[in-house]
């Protein structure tokens, strides 16, 4: 495991592509190393289509991993280089690792053999219990003005329409005077919908409630999150999610959409959070209200139970069978 500062390619098993020379020298260590495993990671362009290539036509056995591809725009060239590389990877690939059930069934509708997919999730760092101290944590709400004795519900990613924020600010909306009243919602992150989703917030007379934060390092939003009472995953679609799986880690439970993959995959409604239907702010607005009218001891209980989740997802377990898969040929 790499530190989240570290520079790409600056370890000696990592290649980053980022010139003709870097390319050219895995190309060759690819050829003539042929008992090593190369595992693809991500998006590719043409240095590393080559190298992918030159396994297929050697026939040495490779993975791949993924997640959600989106779909290709622009010309017809890049659509064609686009379904090359797939038509390589569906005949070439030892196995396709992607992320979520979601990105399974992209990639069976583009006629992956099922055998050769693997849902193969993100995998995230499980913090001690008491990484994150009640001091530490009454910073983190203090910093965010959230009153003594309220709830601190966390959001954060993308500010794009898919990943839900309108919903969310509506559900806060729909919750009655006093529930309002007695909670904070701080949604963390960038993007085009910014501006709107504030005018939202002040049409709606919650710019008491909810604050926005631009980008956190990923340190400091695993903080906010420790220190909130729940996280709040509002996607109307989201391949995976990786905050979903960063609340768990640090016993966290979650509020969130049945069209995000963490969710539906982690998340057991009244065990360790809360489900809602995609796209609708009034069924978002309800699991919001169970969540502030809970007990105290349905709340803590939800929190170890997504702790407890987690646990069962450590980095470990997604070492090990990758270890099994690539050895595996």
């Amino acid at each position: 495991m790499y530190g989240w500062a570290d520079e790409l390619g600056a370890h000696p098993d990592t290649r980053y592509l980022d010139d003709w020379s870097s390319a050219w020298s895995l190309f060759i260590s690819v050829i003539f190393s042929r008992q090593q495993r190369v595992l693809f990671i991500g998006y590719t362009e043409t240095s590393y289509r080559l190298v992918m290539l030159a396994c297929w036509i050697q026939r040495q056995p490779f993975l791949y991993w993924t997640d959600h591809p989106q779909e290709i725009v622009g010309s017809s060239v890049r659509r064609f280089l686009r379904a090359g590389s797939y038509w390589i990877l569906r005949t070439g690939a030892q196995r396709v690792l992607v992320v979520g059930r979601h990105t399974v069934e992209w990639f069976q509708a583009r006629g992956f053999p099922p055998e050769r997919l693997e849902d193969f999730p993100i995998f995230v760092n499980l913090p001690a219990y008491d990484h994150y101290s009640a001091e530490l944590c009454a910073a983190a709400r203090q910093k965010y003005r959230v009153p003594t004795g309220a709830f601190f519900f966390v959001s954060g990613s993308r500010l794009i329409h898919e990943k839900g924020f309108d919903l969310l600010i509506d559900g806060v909306g729909r919750l009655s005077k006093k529930q309002r009243q007695s909670m904070r919602l701080l949604i963390v992150g960038e993007g085009p919908e910014r501006a709107g989703l504030e005018r939202q917030t002040l049409a709606a007379g919650l710019e008491e409630i909810i604050c926005f934060e631009k980008w956190l390092s990923a340190s400091d939003f695993e903080t906010v999150i420790a220190a909130a009472d729940v996280f709040v995953h509002p996607s109307r679609f989201d391949a995976f999610g990786g905050g979903t799986l960063v609340a768990m880690a640090v016993g966290v439970p979650v509020i969130g959409s049945d069209g995000a993959g963490a969710v539906v995959e982690r998340v057991e409604d009244s065990t360790n959070g809360y489900i809602f239907r995609k796209g609708s702010a009034e069924a978002l607005a309800r699991c919001l209200s169970r969540f502030i009218d809970a007990t105290d001891a349905q709340r803590k209980a939800m929190g170890l139970a997504a702790r407890a989740t987690a646990e069962r997802w450590a980095p470990e377990v997604g070492a090990r069978r990758l270890h099994q898969l690539a050895c595996s040929s």
